[in-house]
């Protein structure tokens, strides 16, 4: 066997892999030899035992046939290497076991190095194709070198493989633990969708039991503030002065009941969702005309300056629910002349464009002030900064509450500064909608004319990748024989723009193929020749985060189809009129 094996080199001169005191190993890579040759097992055992790959001894285990190996490998398959002869009780052998190994053990992570001695027999290629087999060596070729460095490399492509497997139960387990997981959270939805229903059942016996206790009490309430509001006026001249005084304190108690009554109603209203929004234009006028008169009075009587300061820059017309947005300015401002003492109570409002527009009003005032440890509590139902606040102003600690809840209600934010002795600061950033015009115009002929005049011979660009909606719009403004240009697109349209740079107005889809409408918006936007441009966006998308989206990007007004035309060329008129 000298002839066959490590004849060029001795052992000492064959590489090792890198070792450390600190890699002492304490586990074995474990190969089998199989093969017929004892002397084989002899020398390939001596040249290899001192070997260590990875901080890991070898531990040889031989057998001297196919079959014994795999009888072998029925019961300990954890084998790194198999070194494998193919000529022992049958010139297969050896590829017989590799079939059985690989087929019926199926064990594919052993790397499996076959050695022969009688290569005619078994041509490599033909091995290498038919059998599963990680290496082929011939014995006359074999140096201890070449040995130990395919033994390196099928240990670390078997450790490879076995780190997969690992990770394949790894992730087995993970994915169980997931699944585990996901049935408990299931569990959990289930019990949280069971207390949302016993929530809501709650809240509509709340709400019920509320409704009830408002009506009993209002009944009685009825009786006793119009009966003593006649005691109150004396009109028959019968009482005595300190009689109508007591009137007086009746009337006043059961108002403020009826008061308190109205904002625990309020407050389970809005907690339950039972509000809601009416949105409609108004004057600017409209606001600030009501709270000059609700509170002008009041703050004189407490000898305090009242200021309303406007920004010129704000809209004369804004989209809101009136009603509700005067009565979280009216609770600020009653709060804010409650607790000042000497001063000034001002309303500023104000116009920005950024980051989104929006209307901002300030409530400043140079009253008591607010600790900060405190400020979080104020907007808590029934919470004021302290008991003697309560004692010494009076109040229920709901206003705040219930102005917060409006305040989210109409998609507004409320937010809040003060100090100790230095006064308050609340502010509330109300968000611009877009403003709608009635479907139902009626106009006089002096508008229509106007109308007509500021649109006749203007240049619309109409911008729609579906011909009837350009076909309607043409004949919709053939009345005011208008310049009309057509893209079908928003690419189209930044290309007309730069050849037609006399248009006036553009009406803009938003639904469109190649570029959509409020891409195109905002790349005339960032043109600053057209930054004044004014650009309707009209789409099928009609909710108002849709529309809001449209304005964001730059539009004038946003309108959804299908579009009245007489809400439509007055929108464009006013636009008109304002270039």
């Amino acid at each position: 066997m000298s002839e066959f094996l490590f004849a060029e080199e001795t052992p000492d001169n064959a590489p090792q892999t890198q070792s450390t005191d600190a890699q002492i190993p304490r586990q074995y890579w474990d190969i089998l030899i199989v093969d017929d040759d004892t002397a084989v097992h002899n020398i390939t055992k001596t040249v290899l035992k001192s070997k260590e790959i990875d901080g890991r001894k070898l531990r040889f285990h031989s057998v001297f046939s196919g079959y014994e190996a795999t009888q072998l490998l029925k019961t300990q398959s954890d084998f790194a290497v198999i070194l494998l002869d193919v000529v022992m009780e049958s010139d297969q052998a050896g590829l017989d076991a590799c079939r059985i190994i690989r087929e019926e053990l199926a064990l594919n992570t052993v790397r499996i190095i076959l050695r022969t001695g009688q290569p005619g027999s078994t041509p490599e290629e033909e091995v290498i194709l038919k059998y599963r087999i990680n290496d082929y060596k011939e014995k006359n070729e074999l140096t201890a070198t070449k040995l130990f460095c395919s033994i390196v490399t099928a240990v670390r492509s078997y450790q490879d493989l076995i780190s997969l497997e690992q990770s394949k139960v790894e992730l087995v387990i993970e994915k169980e633990a997931v699944e585990q997981i996901n049935a408990e959270m299931a569990e959990v939805a289930l019990q949280i969708e069971a207390n949302v229903k016993a929530l809501e059942l709650s809240n509509r016996y709340k709400s019920q039991f509320l409704a009830n206790m408002s009506h009993e009490l209002r009944t009685p309430l009825n009786s006793i503030l119009i009966l003593s509001r006649l005691l109150a006026d004396n009109d028959e001249a019968n009482l005595e002065p300190d009689q109508i005084e007591s009137a007086k304190i009746i009337n006043n108690s059961g108002t403020e009941l009826l008061a308190l009554i109205e904002d625990i109603l309020e407050l389970s209203q809005l907690e339950t969702g039972q509000l809601s929004v009416n949105y409609d234009n108004f004057y600017i006028g409209d606001l600030t005309e009501v709270l000059k008169q609700e509170f002008s009075a009041l703050a004189q009587d407490k000898a305090l300056e009242f200021n309303l300061r406007l920004d010129p820059n704000l809209p004369k017309m804004f989209r809101v629910d009136l009603q509700k947005l005067k009565q979280v300015l009216s609770n600020l401002i009653g709060n804010a002349i409650k607790f000042t003492n000497n001063g000034s109570v001002s309303l500023l409002m104000e116009y920005r464009e950024h980051p989104n527009k929006s209307i901002v009003f300030q409530v400043v005032d140079t009253g008591i002030g607010i600790a900060a440890d405190q400020l979080d509590g104020i907007f808590q139902s029934f919470q004021q900064v302290d008991g003697s606040t309560s004692r010494q102003y009076g109040g229920t600690g709901l206003g705040l509450a219930i102005s917060k809840e409006i305040v989210k209600l109409i998609q507004a934010t409320l937010t809040v500064s003060s100090q100790v002795d230095n006064g308050s600061i609340f502010t509330l950033t109300l968000p611009l909608l877009e403003m709608t015009i009635p479907h139902k115009i009626t106009q006089d002929q002096n508008t229509r004319i106007t109308q007509q005049s500021t649109m006749v011979g203007k240049e619309v660009l109409i911008v729609d990748d579906n011909p009837r909606n350009v076909f309607s719009l043409i004949q919709g403004l053939k009345p005011f024989k208008m310049k009309i240009t057509v893209a079908e697109n928003g690419q189209e349209a930044l290309e007309k723009l730069d050849t037609n740079p006399t248009i006036d107005i553009v009406l803009m889809d938003i639904m469109m193929p190649i570029m959509d409408g409020n891409t195109a918006i905002k790349k005339i936007r960032q043109q600053s020749n057209y930054a004044a441009l004014p650009v309707i966006a009209i789409t099928a998308k009609a909710s108002r985060a849709d529309q809001l989206e449209a304005i964001d990007s730059g539009a004038n007004n946003c309108m959804a189809k299908p579009v009245d035309i007489n809400v439509l060329t007055e929108l464009m008129a006013s636009n008109l009129m304002v270039i």
